[in-house]
């Protein structure tokens, strides 16, 4: 009987382990997961949109 309380203590102390371990793996994915998007230049966008203004509108008679 006592054998088992230990037994049970000590697997409960590895799951602790296991998952403490895991929420930290996951939290630092978490945190390198934002700087890894793509910055897109505030040039390129100006650009994109001078082309569109400058592009010329025809009317339909």
């Amino acid at each position: 009987e006592v054998q088992e309380v230990v037994d049970v203590v000590t697997t409960a102390k590895l799951i602790t382990e296991v998952v403490i371990a895991a929420s930290e793996s996951v939290t630092t994915a978490s945190a390198i997961i934002p700087t890894a998007e793509p910055q897109v230049p505030t040039t390129t966008l100006t650009a994109a949109l001078a082309r569109v203004v400058a592009a010329p509108s025809r009317r339909k008679k």
